[in-house]
C-alpha cells in the first residue's frame, strides 16, 4: 500500500499525466509500471512531463493574445465592402427564393360556402 500512496503523490506533483490518461494515449496501469520500474527521476518521463499537451498550449495561446480596439479597426479596414455587399445581396436573394417557395399561393380560391339560415328548409 505504501507504493500506491507514493505513486499517488507523484501524480499529484505532475498533473499533466492526467491529460495523457484522459486523452487515451496512456493508462494508469502503464504509468504505475513505468514509475515502479524506472522511478520518478528517469528520462522515460521526459516525453510525458516536459511536453505540454495540446490543451495546455491552447490555453496559453489564448491568454497571450489580447485583442484591442486598434486590432478591430485594422481588421475592419481589410474588409472589401464591395465584396461584402455582393455577399449580402446573394444571401437576400436566397432568402427571397425560400420565402417565395414557402409563401402560400394567392391564386388559391377559398371556399365560398355560406351557411343556410336556420328557418329555411332545403326546398324553400
Amino acid at each position: 500500500m505504501e507504493k500506491k500512496e507514493q505513486f499517488k503523490e507523484f501524480v499529484k506533483k505532475h498533473r499533466e499525466l492526467i491529460t495523457h490518461v484522459n486523452g487515451g494515449s496512456m493508462t494508469w496501469q502503464k504509468f504505475y509500471e513505468m514509475w515502479d520500474l524506472y522511478g520518478e527521476d528517469d528520462d522515460a518521463w521526459s516525453e510525458y512531463l516536459n511536453k505540454k499537451t495540446s490543451i495546455e498550449k491552447k490555453s496559453t495561446n489564448t491568454e497571450e493574445k489580447k485583442i484591442g480596439l486598434s486590432d478591430v479597426f485594422a481588421y475592419l479596414k481589410q474588409i472589401d465592402m464591395n465584396q461584402l455587399q455582393g455577399n449580402i445581396e446573394t444571401i437576400q436573394k436566397g432568402i427571397g427564393l425560400v420565402q417565395g417557395l414557402l409563401k402560400k399561393d394567392d391564386g388559391v380560391k377559398t371556399s365560398t360556402y355560406t351557411p343556410r339560415p336556420i328557418y329555411q328548409r332545403f326546398e324553400d
